[in-house]
């Protein structure tokens, strides 16, 4: 029987993610193409495919630049300021990646980080591939995180089956 890793697995459980709207937006480019959409003229074939292949980075950026957009008016709406936004060297802040995990790897846990929140504000937005990674030392939020309001945060497979560091469960 064969094996499949699970990074293949993943691969194959979500490519349809990327092939069907670029088939569906080539197929509405041919469509309109060859059924006068576009007036007189005809879409070369080779420009539907490269639109096509195009089309899931353009819809990518779009997605972002909005959730961009709407944090902030989120952020105004309620009067409150977006955490500090940590910028690395490279697209989608591979750098900040690369150097947290040199720093797992050969350091302890949070060696490094000290670095972007000790620029003077406790709260920071480590945005790694285009996701939020919002990283506090300020005590008031690390005692709501892990105490008083336990249940409503993502504490990973580490914190909720560890009783042996003294932190609540999520299930008690």
């Amino acid at each position: 029987m064969a094996t499949v890793t699970p990074g293949v697995a993943f691969i194959l459980f979500q490519i349809h993610k990327l092939v069907i709207p670029s088939v569906l937006f080539g197929l509405l480019l041919r469509h309109l193409s060859i059924h006068g959409g576009f007036g007189p003229y005809q879409i070369p074939t080779l420009l539907v495919v490269l639109a096509s292949i195009l089309f899931i980075p353009a819809l990518s950026i779009i997605q972002i630049l909005w959730k961009t957009f709407d944090d902030r008016r989120q952020a105004a709406k309620l009067g409150a300021r977006l955490a500090r936004r940590i910028d690395g060297k490279l697209i989608g802040n591979v750098d900040i990646l690369a150097t947290m995990r040199r720093l797992w790897d050969t350091g302890y846990i949070g060696d490094g980080l000290v670095d972007w929140v000790g620029q003077g504000e406790p709260v920071v937005n480590i945005r790694i591939l285009w996701s939020d990674l919002i990283m506090t030392v300020w005590p008031e939020h690390i005692k709501l995180i892990l105490a008083t309001d336990f249940q409503n945060y993502e504490k990973g497979i580490v914190l909720t089956h560890a009783p042996h560091l003294g932190v609540p469960s999520s299930s008690e």
